[in-house]
């Protein structure tokens, strides 16, 4: 069973539940400075997830490359899946889930490690616990399976039993590589003088490069075909919202962005699907949000994050309106054309929770939170 550890004493854990009126109550406590700051504020937090990949490599064997059959010291041998690889799903899905639980709440921080409210670690650690109390049942019902599964994956690949037989390990063994392992959360604590607000501002830079890219893939698949959206598909835009809300005590900057956010979301109405200008809205902020320079300009103090405004036109006579439509349309400031984003959409080509991330050793864990990239 997970262990709920102690967070830093210095600190008292509470749980908040942010709404709207209560964002803007805690921005202007980030703004201010009272109280919180990212000592007292924060936490760091990591979780590693293990698993065993259910593959070995036979070196005695040849390679059959274009009907030749090769024997190079060049080649390594040849990969065996003695375990099947459905009956491993659960390990990508489980750390794929703590993911997300990590970065709905807070951003990356140090190698491997996910920067925290202490205001949301009771709500992190209870949802990491239920993801642990998953993993381990997973775990249980393999071990319990293993001689069967071994079996009945002998039955469908005949050629190679000798070699299934003599890569598989005991079912205790086997089931010891797997663990989901939640680390004690740490205080945020510099060695010297001054490293407080250089940790704050490059926390504070973290978050808008991910605050961006989030609210640019939410567009992408979410609204940009799209003519209304239900409340489902807003969760996504509220969650994005009580993330700058719940990190706002790191400087005034992030606290302006959370309160603007707060204020869009609160002039939405309570009824679903939303549909017309209101849709347009939440379409044209995500699209402002997507720009990471122009959220941290009006951070600083800039007017850039404001809705649409329609302006009234005079009735002009019909011969007209062709000219008149072709030398005012300007597609460079359109902020529903096909790209709004450029580069802001582009998702890394590292991701070390792939599923298809490609192991060489059996005892080699298949995924892990102690990446960079956290």
């Amino acid at each position: 069973m997970l262990r709920i550890y102690q967070t830093p004493r210095r600190v008292t854990m509470t749980t908040q539940t942010y709404t709207v009126d209560s964002a803007k109550e805690a921005s202007k406590l980030a703004a201010s400075n009272a109280n919180l700051d990212i000592k007292s504020g924060a936490c760091l937090i990591s979780v590693e997830v293990q698993g065993a990949c259910g593959e070995s490599i036979i070196s005695d064997s040849k390679s059959l490359i274009d009907g030749q059959v090769l024997d190079s010291e060049l080649l390594s041998g040849t990969k065996l899946r003695w375990f099947p690889k459905e009956k491993l799903r659960f390990v990508s899905k489980c750390s794929a889930q703590a993911r997300r639980a990590l970065n709905q709440r807070g951003i990356s921080f140090a190698k491997g490690a996910t920067l925290v409210p202490i205001s949301q670690l009771d709500d992190l650690i209870t949802e990491l616990n239920e993801i642990d109390t998953e993993f381990k049942a997973e775990v249980h019902n393999l071990r319990s399976e293993y001689e069967n599964t071994i079996e009945d994956h002998i039955l469908n690949n005949k050629p190679v039993e000798a070699y299934i037989r003599k890569c598989s390990d005991e079912a205790s063994k086997f089931a010891g590589r797997f663990t989901f392992k939640v680390h004690p959360p740490m205080a945020i604590q510099p060695l010297f003088d001054g490293d407080e607000d250089v940790m704050a501002v490059e926390a504070s830079q973290t978050l808008f490069d991910e605050i961006s890219n989030e609210a640019a893939e939410i567009y992408q698949k979410s609204f940009l075909m799209a003519e209304k959206a239900t409340s489902k598909k807003l969760k996504p835009v509220f969650a994005l919202r009580d993330k700058l809300v719940n990190l706002s005590f790191l400087d005034s900057t992030v606290a302006r962005v959370a309160e603007r956010f707060s204020e869009v979301l609160n002039e939405l109405p309570l009824t679903y699907p939303l549909m017309g200008g209101d849709y347009h809205k939440v379409c044209h902020f995500l699209t402002l949000v997507s720009d990471r320079a122009k959220v941290i300009a009006y951070g600083k103090g800039g007017d850039e994050l404001s809705e649409v405004e329609v302006e009234e036109v005079e009735e002009v006579p019909v011969e007209d309106n062709a000219l008149i439509a072709e030398s005012s349309i300007n597609t460079e400031d359109n902020p529903f054309s096909d790209n709004p984003f450029g580069e802001a959409v582009e998702q890394s080509s590292s991701d070390p929770f792939n599923s298809e991330f490609i192991v060489q050793q059996e005892n080699v864990a298949i995924d892990s939170f102690a990446f960079d990239g956290w």
